[in-house]
């Protein structure tokens, strides 16, 4: 068999023949082994276009190797250091990823595409949004070029600069105040507790916390997504709709929205306690596990870890993932609303996709699956409409 370096080169560029993509899949398909392409694949990813024209009858073959190796990368999540080399790779994977969804409801190359609507407007991304309402009644717009703050015997962002002073806020060392962190729609914040934990706030967010924790526990309230670093000391419960998590030292994430039908939490380190407030039934999570809480029962399963955090790495991330599931998440982070018309078929998606990615590029991305979307902006109202 001939090098895969230059049979994968050489299929990106559209010189093989059908033989040889064969021979190509054929690889992948017997051996399963795709690391020894792995580097020269991430920099072919990087640098190639969207359509690639292939014989029919190969595919279904086409779909299994693209979700293999996009598989590969978006599993293989960045460390914040290499968040911006990894969003080029990202975007560039889901331009091929996104030419594979909904398997099981249409094929690529033959599905009968309606033309695609040109957005003559544009969404940007959203970033660093938040406010912080104190216990006097003040309520305080956190600064946007900030990503969050730390409550101490003052409260202060991230760099150390103070948030207002200490008559402003109403908030002291010696007294116990009760403080409520929003991200609004489009908006992500962070937050550092008084005992050290840290919590990173998805859109469309509500955490209230104490300015200062009790000696015998440590209690906060969420409502939407957060991400939570808990410090070692006495038990940390986060409350959320219909259930507790009980920690003492660990990194897990939860999503409980109010509009989603269910309440998931995801373990990445340590043990928590999950208890359904509605039954007598709590079960321990391990690493890697994640149980999901609807119609107030509460299940466990195996969690895919990459996609639960990747929203607090600046990505979207999506493995078989619903369409209603994805607009979902669109819909909080550029602050829009969704309506769909017409005979919507049930569409799954894989891959990654950079959150500081433009609407209209991201609904382009989305558009390869054979929906279309229109993008409305009708005064200070902005809409997302998804058509068949």
């Amino acid at each position: 068999m001939q090098d895969l370096n230059d049979l994968y080169t050489r299929y990106l560029n559209k010189q093989c023949s059908p033989e040889e993509v064969r021979m190509l899949l054929a690889h992948f398909h017997l051996t399963g082994e795709s690391s020894s392409l792995r580097p020269r694949i991430l920099r072919e990813l990087a640098k190639s276009n969207i359509a690639k024209e292939n014989p029919p009858e190969v595919d279904a073959a086409l779909k299994r190797i693209h979700h293999r190796l996009i598989n590969d990368i978006s599993t293989s999540m960045p460390s914040r250091s290499k968040t911006k080399w990894t969003y080029g790779i990202a975007v560039a994977a889901a331009v091929l990823l996104f030419m594979l969804i909904g398997i099981w409801f249409f094929t690529i190359y033959t599905v009968d595409r309606s033309p695609a609507i040109v957005n003559t407007v544009d969404i940007a991304p959203g970033g660093n949004k938040a406010t912080l309402a104190m216990e006097n009644g003040n309520t305080i717009d956190l600064s946007e070029v900030q990503d969050g703050i730390v409550i101490g015997r003052e409260i202060t962002y991230l760099d150390g600069t103070p948030v207002q002073n200490r008559q402003a806020t109403g908030a002291t060392h010696e007294s116990v105040s009760q403080l409520i962190l929003t991200t609004p729609k489009g908006g992500t914040y962070r937050v550092t507790l008084s005992d050290g934990t840290n919590v990173w706030l998805n859109a469309s967010s509500t955490l209230k916390y104490p300015s200062r924790f009790a000696e015998s526990e440590r209690i906060v309230k969420l409502e939407g997504e957060a991400y939570f670093d808990v410090s070692k000391g006495v038990p940390f419960k986060v409350v959320s709709s219909g259930q507790t998590v009980e920690v003492l030292g660990t990194q897990f994430n939860v999503s409980a929205y109010p509009d989603e039908q269910q309440v998931q939490t995801t373990l990445v380190e340590g043990i928590v306690q999950v208890a359904a407030e509605s039954q007598c039934l709590s079960m321990r999570l391990l690493p890697g596990e994640q149980s999901t809480l609807i119609d107030a029962h509460l299940k466990k399963n195996r969690a895919d870890i990459a996609s639960v955090i990747a929203w607090k790495e600046g990505l979207f991330s999506f493995n078989e993932t619903e369409l209603r599931v994805v607009m979902n998440q669109l819909s909080r982070w550029y602050d829009v609303t969704v309506e769909y018309q017409g005979t919507i078929p049930v569409t799954y998606y894989y891959g990654a996709i950079s959150r500081q990615e433009s609407l209209a590029n991201v609904l382009d991305l989305l558009r390869q699956s054979g929906l279309n979307f229109k993008i409305d902006k009708t005064g200070g109202t902005n809409k997302v409409v998804v058509l068949p």
